[in-house]
């Protein structure tokens, strides 16, 4: 599926995660240009950091943040007031149907097994082939509306030629130093395979950067801020990387993608193996987002900012001990506390 997008499209073979840390200190490279000093999933925290979003907010650029089971980027304290732009991945479908999608959307995948619907992140063990079929679908749908990045958080899991991460643009001012830290956030991670898709990419592009310095999760940022006009840089690290106006060449909307569309490999589980995948033990990812999910409030009704700044400050609470032995009983779990989340009262605005 990769492949039929990159042959239609855009590929970049000198794309870098941001940092060669786990997914969660990336994820935030891609939000606000910093994993403000945190390098793993675990401990998890809460970044009190401005994102790009904050800037699309304050200029009202549309946005939205479409996930299936809970996102990741609550983890934000700044993001803690905008709840009414986080949706359902269900939401992105009829925005889609309806020519409605915001100027800037970001989708977050599944996490959790739900019976018949297998996670799709792409994390161990999850099937690859959901995660290629979902973003199938993610590229057809929006590639009339605005432009696709499909990323790997980190690196494909497989033998391939990797290059030696290089020091990292923008490392002279360097990430905030925790107790203890031995890395200062001064090199980028692995490569990792990067696609572009958007009708104003010429067909059959292979790029890489043109400045000295490489393309990583913050080129987003640049473009995001070049396109909208939103100001300087939230950081050193997207002050140096790359945006991809090289890349969207053509002056008309032209590439409109494969004739006969594009075709991911299919999957279906089945009863047995949806059981199996309720009763696994969790992965990494999921212990963090269960982490996460626990210290969203309790009840419907408190002011989420306020709660989520106190969480900062006292140190996560770990989940209760039932809701960790499984996939089933966390995801249980998790769906109960993100429905308390979006029942919660936003800040008022002064």
């Amino acid at each position: 599926m990769l492949s039929q997008l990159a042959k239609q499209f855009a590929v970049c073979d000198r794309w870098f995660a941001s940092a060669p840390c786990q997914t969660w200190p990336n994820r935030w490279f891609v939000h606000a240009a910093t994993a403000d000093g945190h390098e793993n999933n675990d401990p998890p925290h809460i970044p009190d950091v401005p994102t790009i979003y904050n800037r699309l907010e304050n200029a009202s650029v549309a946005w939205k943040i479409y996930f299936h089971d809970m996102a990741q980027a609550h983890t934000l304290l700044q993001l803690s007031t905008h709840l009414d732009h986080f949706h359902f991945y269900a939401q992105f479908r009829a925005d889609c149907q309806s020519g409605t999608l915001p100027a800037y959307s970001f989708i977050e995948p599944q996490y959790y097994s739900d019976f018949g619907h297998p996670e799709n992140d792409q994390h161990p063990p999850a099937v690859v082939t959901l995660g290629a079929t979902d973003r199938r679908r993610l590229c057809l749908r929006a590639r009339k509306h605005a432009l696709a990045k499909d990323p790997s958080d980190h690196h494909l899991r497989r033998a391939r030629r990797h290059l030696r991460p290089r020091r990292a643009a923008g490392s002279g001012t360097p990430e905030p130093r925790r107790q203890n830290q031995a890395f200062a956030f001064d090199r980028y991670g692995v490569r990792v395979p990067t696609v572009i898709v958007s009708p104003y990419v010429k067909s059959g592009t292979i790029f890489r950067e043109t400045t000295g310095q490489p393309y990583d999760h913050t080129s987003i940022i640049a473009t995001v801020r070049k396109r909208f006009s939103l100001g300087a840089a939230l950081t050193a690290r997207d002050a140096n990387a790359p945006d991809l106006d090289d890349v969207l060449m053509l002056p008309t909307p032209n590439n409109v993608g494969p004739r006969r569309g594009v075709k991911a490999l299919p999957y279906a589980p089945s009863v047995q193996a949806a059981a199996a995948r309720q009763a696994q033990p969790l992965n990494s990812m999921q212990k963090a987002l269960l982490t996460l999910a626990a210290n969203f409030p309790e009840a419907p009704g408190q002011d989420l900012q306020a709660h989520l700044a106190g969480v900062k400050a006292t140190g996560l609470r770990p989940p209760p001990a039932e809701t960790t032995t499984d996939v089933h009983a966390a995801r249980t779990y998790v769906k109960k506390q993100v429905g308390n989340l979006f029942q919660s009262t936003r800040k008022p605005q002064s």
